[in-house]
């Protein structure tokens, strides 16, 4: 191995040194210039992004590479399905993170065509509610992945369980792995969609109780997967709605419901990752495997606090940027459907439509049976009832920037809290990606609450909150 390799390469590091310092030098000369150096400052900032992210992809690339040792230990030393299926995942990340490619396993553009036309059409799948079957062009899309998110007590579990119920008497096989509430709390609530009191569900009163087993065993194609009691992982109960739907005569496909996307369990019991970013991450991985083998999936999630909290609704986050922990959500979905309380209306639910590809962004609105645990179609909105047009969709995509008060905000609160903190260090302190990262610098240095320092030594940039001009603010 040559000593550039191993990164001892003194002359390139020289050079990356140097080419740093000189950003270093161009942000920290324009953050202490006027309004006119607005424009160098956040030239300068995105020069050092480019220059940062190689290093970026070498620690993507030196992570996967650890990632592959210690998958390929545990399946020698643990051989069985989950170490061979971690083993896998293992092996496509330290694919991607290498940029390699298996050509052998890209089909033909006229393969695939003709995959396609013997699979046949794309089923929708009716909900049951008129306007979002409507907006969704006949139904949700079999073979995808959709979420309904909402703020706390917003109706989300309660929506899919509805969904759940109807599609198991229209001849689906349905399962639904519960890892929110317990399964005995999903029970509750069929027993109200059949008209049973919840006071009586609640004692657990002998009529109420057989009279709820008599309606279940009416419809057979419904399973309910305690996540907690059985043991059992999203994978797993996908497992064991192959096998309901094989079971079930006549069946018309097969439907998984995961509630919710933030507790569900898709990994091996000893193999938990230590973030919560990362379990969200991994379940909707692992509930987009499952869509792609055919049955529909639909999962509920939680919402930031930001797209619910904020009284004035222009600091509120996008709705399609909501969804809680992870931007993986917005990309793996095809439907995504947000909830919120009417204000001064209780039993009155709004439903957005954060995201509906090939359909129309058609909010509506739901009246909410609280004593029946059921949702009844009020309509369409008020809004415009049509497709997002193309130029909407790109302005709507773009981050917000930090004219947002909350935002705004949470950037000085930052750097208040950290002191002198250094740039990447930032960017993960704010919790918002490079973009947000540079707007949120560029106005605090317009409010010039900001000082910039450049150690060319250890090649680093620093920023940190002036404490006179916040005080200035607050007087």
């Amino acid at each position: 191995m040559t000593e550039a390799a191993d990164g001892g390469d003194p002359e390139r590091e020289a050079i990356e040194g140097e080419t740093l310092a000189s950003i270093f030098a161009r942000i920290e000369a324009a953050a202490s210039g006027g309004p006119e150096c607005a424009d160098q400052f956040e030239a300068a900032l995105l020069d050092l992004d480019r220059e940062i992210a190689p290093k970026a992809r070498a620690r993507a690339a030196k992570d996967a590479d650890a990632d592959l040792a210690e998958a390929r230990k545990d399946a020698q030393a643990r051989p069985g399905p989950e170490s061979v299926d971690k083993l896998r995942k293992a092996l496509l990340r330290w694919r991607r993170a290498h940029g390699i490619a298996d050509s052998s396993r890209i089909p033909a553009a006229t393969d695939v065509a003709v995959h396609v036309a013997a699979v046949g059409p794309l089923a929708h799948v009716a909900t049951g509610l008129p306007t979002l079957d409507r907006a969704t062009r006949g139904g949700l899309l079999a073979a995808r992945m959709h979420m309904v998110g909402g703020e706390p007590d917003a109706g989300k579990t309660g929506f899919v369980v509805q969904l759940a119920l109807f599609w198991a008497r229209s001849g689906y096989a349905v399962v639904m792995h519960c890892a929110d509430e317990p399964r005995e709390s999903i029970l509750d609530r069929l027993g109200q969609a059949f008209g049973l009191a919840l006071e009586d569900l609640e004692a657990r009163k002998p009529p109420a109780m057989r009279f709820l087993a008599e309606r279940l065993a009416e419809i057979p194609q419904l399973l309910l997967v305690d996540q907690r009691l059985d043991g059992m992982s999203v994978q797993q109960s996908a497992s064991e709605l192959d096998r309901l739907a094989v079971r079930l005569p006549d069946c018309l496909g097969k439907i998984f419901v995961a509630d919710s996307l933030q507790t569900a369990r898709a990994w091996a019991p000893d193999a938990r990752p230590r973030e919560k970013r990362e379990r969200v991450e991994a379940a909707v991985a692992a509930l987009a495997d499952i869509a792609a083998a055919g049955p529909l999936v639909i999962a509920t999630s939680e919402l930031a606090r930001s797209a619910y909290r904020a009284k004035k609704t222009a600091d509120r986050t996008r709705e399609i940027a909501a969804f809680k922990e992870t931007g993986d959500i917005e990309y793996a979905i095809t439907t995504g459907l947000v909830l919120t309380a009417e204000k001064g209306e209780r039993d009155v639910v709004r439903v957005g439509v954060a995201k509906n590809k090939r359909g129309l962004y058609l909010p509506f609105r739901l009246r909410r049976d609280l004593d029946r645990c059921t949702y009844e179609d009020l309509g369409a909105t008020a809004e415009e009832e049509t497709p997002e047009p193309a130029a909407q969709k790109v302005a709507s995509s773009r981050p917000q920037g930090p004219a947002q008060p909350k935002f705004a905000q949470r950037a000085r609160e930052a750097l208040v809290k950290h002191g002198p903190i250094g740039w990447e260090s930032w960017i993960l302190a704010i919790g918002g990606n490079k973009t947000q990262a540079r707007d949120a610098a560029r106005w605090l240095r317009e409010q010039g609450e900001t000082r910039w320092k450049a150690d060319g030594q250890r090649g680093r940039l620093y920023m940190w909150h002036d404490p006179a001009v916040a005080e200035g603010d607050q007087r």
